[in-house]
Formats: C-alpha cells, structure tokens, sequence
C-alpha cells in the first residue's frame, strides 16, 4: 500500500518538475531570486544557477511535504489507536472466560488509556488548530490567485501543466486533514456505540454503573477548531473552496 507520505512527494515533486521543465525550456530560472553574479553572462553560469535552485528546491521541497504531513500523520495515529480501544472494549464480557470482577479490571484499564489518548488529542488540538488555522487562509487566497493567473497569464499547454499541478499542491495542504479528521469524528461517534456492544447485561452492578458513565463521559465528539473559527472538516474545506471562487470571481472581473 502505497503511503501518504509517498503520494504528497510525488504531487509536489512534480509540481516542481513542472516548474523545472518550464525554466529550462524559456532559458530562465526556476524561481525569480538573487544570484550574486550574472547568470546571463555565459551558458556555464546559467547552468550553475538553473542547477543550483532545482537541488536547493528539491530539498526544500521534502522539507515541505514532512511539514504539510504531520498533522494528517498525528490524526491516523489517534484514530488507529481510538479504533483499537473500541474494538477492545467491545469484546469485554464475551467468550466465558473472565469473572466479572476480571471484566471490571479490563473496563477500569480501557477507561484509563481512554484518558491517555483524550489527554494527547487535547495536546495535538492546540498545535494542529494553530497551524491549520493559517493553512485554511493560504489555501483560500492562493487557490484564488492561482486561477486568476491560469485563466488571465497562462498561454501555452505547459504553464496549464505549471498552474495545476501548483493547485494540486495547494489542495493537498488542507484537503487530507479535513478528511481525517471528518473520519476521526465518525470514529468517536462509533465508539459510544462499541462501549454499549461489549456484555454488560451479564456483569454485576459495578460494571454497568461505570460504563453508564463512561458512556456519558464519551459523548461529546472529538473535533479540532482551527483558530477557534473554524472545524477542521470537509465542510470547511468546500466553504474555503467557495471563499476561494467568489474572490476569482471578483478579481477576474477588476481591470
């Protein structure tokens, strides 16, 4: 199965690809910049500086993609780890082998990594929030500006090339978050659900007194608000979207 980590580097490698194949083909640099010489001068200096701004941006492009994808990295992990608490939860109680005191125990220790794995969400919230909260601004004005340059500036087949694959880019910043972490709420959801299936109408009182409130301990969904403003969900994403056409719109039509 092929990782996240490889699909984002292989979209933004070739966004840069792009962008190399275009400087090289109208004879200029990757990427407007100071050169301490002028690499107009001769065919070597022009290479030394075309080579020198495709290996650095190489570089900086892996730097990127580790920076883009931790959060979606942080988000699988406390899902894969929720899911596999619930999935334990629910098999307490079944197969006739533990005592109900044995239940108990097994109840008491799920509802103590539970709160290891609540106090790491509200560890991730606040740097993921903070982080997301200036992506979802990014996102929005460079989705815009970008289609104003590919309907207004781009005139031949590889500056369309150039221009979406840098949308693509930008759709891979936020979009993968808002997906999983629409799935981690989906996944809270379910676990209330897998507290109740475990067998709790055979224990004693004691342990349905606990998962009664358990249950109402775990009823409020996990979600992450980006700033304090906005929930990191698809639906926010599609408002940046729209956010994003309705300024195109209104730059397109300015002179």
């Amino acid at each position: 199965m092929i990782s996240m980590y490889t699909i984002y580097k292989y979209i933004f490698h070739g966004a840069l690809l792009f962008y190399i194949i275009s400087a090289y083909l109208n004879h200029s640099l990757v990427f407007n910049g100071w050169i301490p010489f002028d690499w107009t001068a001769s065919k070597s200096k022009y290479w030394f500086a075309f080579l020198y701004q495709s290996v650095s941006t190489f570089f900086i492009v892996i730097q990127n993609v580790s920076n883009d994808i931790y959060p979606c990295t942080y988000i699988s992990l406390f899902k894969g780890h929720l899911q596999a608490l619930g999935m334990r939860i629910k098999r307490i109680g079944y197969g006739g082998k533990n005592s109900t005191t044995e239940n108990y125990r097994e109840l008491v220790k799920c509802i103590k990594d539970h709160e290891q794995l609540l106090d790491f969400f509200n560890y991730m919230k606040v740097v993921i929030s903070q982080t997301l909260f200036l992506q979802f601004i990014v996102t929005g004005f460079a989705l815009c500006t970008t289609a104003v340059y590919f309907v207004k500036y781009s005139s031949g087949v590889l500056e369309i090339f150039v221009a979406v694959s840098y949308s693509m880019v930008l759709v891979c910043e936020a979009l993968p978050c808002c997906y999983l972490m629409s799935g981690l709420m989906q996944k809270s959801d379910e676990f209330v659900t897998n507290i109740y299936s475990c067998n709790w109408i055979d224990q004693d009182k004691r342990f349905r007194i606990t998962i009664l409130m358990f249950m109402q301990k775990c009823q409020k969904q996990l979600n992450i608000v980006a700033g304090g403003l906005f929930p990191i969900t698809l639906e926010t994403y599609i408002q940046i979207s729209k956010f994003s056409f309705s300024m195109f719109t209104i730059l397109k039509n300015m002179k």
